[in-house]
Order: C-alpha cells, then sequence, then structure tokens
C-alpha cells in the first residue's frame, strides 16, 4: 500500500470495511481487538493505524517517540 492510497482511504473517511486507529496501545487493544473480530466475522477489510478515526489526522510519531516521551 503506497503513501497515496493511504491518503486515499482517509479522505474517503471510516466505513464498515475501513477501520483508523491512531495508535495501537495497551489502553486501546481491546477495541482493536473487536475490530479485527468483527471484520472477520463479515466480509473482511482494514485496520489502518496512524490515522486519527474522528479527525483524519495523520500521526507521524513511532512507538519509539512515544515510548521515550
Amino acid at each position: 500500500m503506497t503513501k497515496e492510497d493511504i491518503l486515499r482511504l482517509r479522505d474517503t473517511a471510516e466505513q464498515t470495511r475501513v477501520q483508523f486507529k491512531e495508535r495501537v496501545t495497551r489502553d486501546n487493544k481491546y477495541d482493536v481487538s473487536c475490530e479485527m473480530v468483527a471484520q472477520s466475522n463479515s466480509r473482511g477489510g482494514m485496520i489502518v493505524v496512524g490515522i486519527d478515526d474522528k479527525t483524519g489526522r495523520i500521526n507521524p510519531l513511532s512507538s519509539k517517540r512515544q515510548r521515550a516521551s
């Protein structure tokens, strides 16, 4: 998947088969797991990590940088 593909997905907003997660952390791993199960029980889909699902803002931070903060 290219950067352009990801931006195109972001610009079309979340859909049933495309879900955005800003990041995966210990606090939201249950939510991400539920999304994965829901998609596997339906027709599949994509979870795109690094995009805020409410604003569409891209989170450029790496996991290494987040841990250092």
